[in-house]
């Protein structure tokens, strides 16, 4: 079996030369990160407001609110429940599709939990929260009832720092922190792996792919055989994020966005 991996590290990255990235569009759109979806929705956040786009540019509706600050985060895993995490205030607003709020803006002050590293919607239409103080993950239900935590993870990871990213895919949960790596727990927050990725402040979960740009190249990690896939972009000046939705790559500057089609050469 490690015969197995270390071939599999020496020829993978070679896989994708039969592929080439075909120059689709771009459009501009202003803003300071960006995310897309299953459907090729894409969503643009700028201070306060989020726009979404068809995959052809047009824009197809967005949302702000004045009583809050600027936008932390933006789950969009789920393309008709949105989650939004304002960090100022401590709140999260789901929106549906329409970019409509679908209920007022849940308070984490309310909820006893008042210092929040990272924040992702959930399946099961909760939402899954890492609290600083406990050092735990928490899953809270539609109610707003805690039904799961994982243990203080101070005992699994040592570190000082505080995680940016969580995301829930497909009943496993991935926490990020950037100087160390990604962690990987079950879908009752139990803990799977750890992942030694540093300085990954933006990632995707396909299948059991992270996904991920880094110095130039959109890399297509496996946690599962811990190799290692990548494209090469044709243009990685003044690049803040780029994504991936099944054939399609979007590069996310802060003016424009470009899109490009991954094709057989």
């Amino acid at each position: 079996m490690r015969y197995l991996i270390y071939i599999l590290i020496i020829f993978f990255p070679f896989l994708q030369q039969d592929k080439e990235l075909k120059f689709i569009r771009a459009f501009e759109s202003e803003g300071d990160f960006f995310r897309t979806d299953a459907l090729n929705n894409i969503y643009v956040v700028n201070k306060r407001k989020v726009a979404k786009y068809s995959i052809s540019g047009e824009k197809i509706a967005e949302y702000s609110n004045s009583s809050l600050r600027e936008i932390t985060s933006i789950d969009v895993s789920d393309p008709y429940r949105l989650l939004l995490y304002y960090k100022d205030y401590n709140q999260i607003v789901f929106l549906d599709k329409t970019m409509t709020a679908l209920y007022s803006p849940v308070s984490l002050d309310d909820l006893g939990i008042n210092s929040v590293g990272a924040v992702c919607s959930s399946n099961n239409s909760g939402f899954w929260l890492f609290n600083n103080h406990a050092q735990q993950l928490q899953y809270y239900d539609k109610n707003l009832e805690p039904m799961q935590q994982s243990v203080n993870l101070s005992l699994i990871i040592q570190t000082a720092s505080l995680p940016e990213v969580l995301l829930e895919k497909k009943d496993r949960l991935f926490l990020s922190y950037p100087d160390t790596g990604i962690i990987i727990f079950d879908k009752n927050g139990s803990y799977n792996k750890f992942i030694p990725l540093k300085r990954i402040y933006s990632f995707q979960i396909a299948g059991n792919k992270i996904i991920y740009y880094k110095d130039g190249l959109v890399h297509k990690y496996d946690f599962e055989f811990f190799t290692d896939d990548y494209y090469v972009l044709p243009d990685t000046s003044n690049i803040i994020d780029v994504r991936m939705e099944q054939q399609y790559i979007y590069i996310f500057r802060q003016n424009n966005i470009s899109l490009y089609q991954i094709t057989d050469l």
